[in-house]
C-alpha cells in the first residue's frame, strides 16, 4: 500500500469511527433508530471505501436496515448499523496495521537476472530494514550478511560451480 493510500484510508477510518462514536451516544440515549441523512452519509463513506479499497469491506445494504417510514422519513436500526461500523473500522484498523511499518524503501535488483534469487534478494531487503527499525540485530546481520553472497556472481549455483567442486579448498563429499 502506497502512502496516499495508507493516508486515505486513515482519513476513512476517522470518519466511520467518528460516525460510530456518535452512533454509541445515540444508542446510550436509547435511541434505537436513526434518520436518513446521517444513514445516508454513512452508506455513501462506506460506498468510497468500497470504491477505493476494493475487497476490503461488505457492502452496505442501504435498505437492509430500515425498519419503518415516517411521511418521507426513513428509519435504520442504530444496533444493526454499530454492529456493520464495529466490522468495517476492525477490518480497516488491520489493514493499516499490516502496512504500519515504517517508511520502508522498496528496492528493486533488475541486474539479478535469476527472477527466484530476485524475489528472494527483494525480500530479504525489505525484512533487514523492518528488522533494523526494531533494532533486531542479529536478524539484520543474517539478512544484510545474505544479500551481496546472494548478488555475488561467484556464488551462482550456475556458474563456476564444477570449478568450484574441483578447487583443493572445497570440502570433501559426504560419502553418506
Amino acid at each position: 500500500m502506497t502512502d496516499a493510500e495508507l493516508r486515505k484510508l486513515k482519513a476513512y477510518y476517522g470518519t466511520l469511527r467518528e460516525q460510530k462514536r456518535q452512533l454509541d451516544a445515540a444508542a446510550e440515549q436509547k435511541q434505537g433508530v436513526l434518520v436518513d441523512p446521517q444513514y445516508g452519509l454513512i452508506v455513501g463513506e462506506v460506498a468510497r471505501v468500497i470504491r477505493d479499497f476494493p475487497g476490503l469491506l461488505e457492502p452496505l445494504d442501504p435498505g437492509s436496515l430500515a425498519c419503518g417510514r415516517s411521511g418521507t422519513t426513513l428509519y435504520y436500526s442504530v444496533p444493526g448499523l454499530r454492529a456493520y461500523l464495529a466490522g468495517a473500522l476492525s477490518r480497516i484498523e488491520a489493514e493499516m496495521e499490516s502496512d504500519a511499518t515504517p517508511a520502508i524503501e522498496r528496492r528493486l535488483f533488475p541486474f539479478v537476472t535469476d527472477a527466484k534469487l530476485r524475489a528472494i534478494v527483494e525480500r530479504d531487503f525489505a525484512e533487514a530494514q523492518k528488522a533494523y527499525v526494531l533494532e533486531c540485530w542479529k536478524s539484520v546481520i543474517i539478512l544484510s550478511g545474505g544479500c551481496p553472497l546472494g548478488l555475488s556472481p561467484h556464488a551462482s549455483p550456475t556458474r563456476n560451480s564444477r570449478s568450484a567442486l574441483r578447487s583443493g579448498f572445497a570440502p570433501p563429499r559426504s560419502s553418506s
